[in-house]
């Protein structure tokens, strides 16, 4: 058997960002479960003229589709606090997109959103 993750497609219903009490920005996934989440730093870049910190985010799942990656997901043991993520730098971020990036390009700077 090997590992393979795949991207869960974006449903509002199933991603959610949200503003806690602490003003810390948060991503809540609402689905039974997920293998990863992805995100990134806040980037700088231009949208519809004018510039903003952006973020991207998506989730991943796996044959075992399960966050504690085990094969068996057992209901009564899921802590809601599992399915929310802070988003690094939260205070800087203006706006979180929900796309399939790949992270190695992102670290080398050499992707791009064209």
């Amino acid at each position: 058997m090997f590992y393979y993750e795949t991207v869960i497609p974006y449903s509002e219903n199933l991603v959610k960002i949200e503003m806690q009490n602490d003003n810390q920005l948060v991503s809540h996934y609402f689905g039974e479960s997920y293998a990863s989440v992805n995100e990134t730093h806040p980037m700088l870049l231009e949208i519809d003229g004018e510039q903003k910190n952006v973020s991207f985010i998506y989730y991943t799942k796996t044959i075992a589709d399960s966050p504690s990656r085990n094969l068996i997901n057992n209901k009564k043991n899921l802590n809601e606090q599992v399915y929310i993520w802070k988003l690094s730098e939260s205070e800087k971020i203006d706006a979180v997109y929900y796309v399939n990036f790949d992270v190695e390009k992102i670290i080398a700077g050499t992707d791009s959103w064209d």
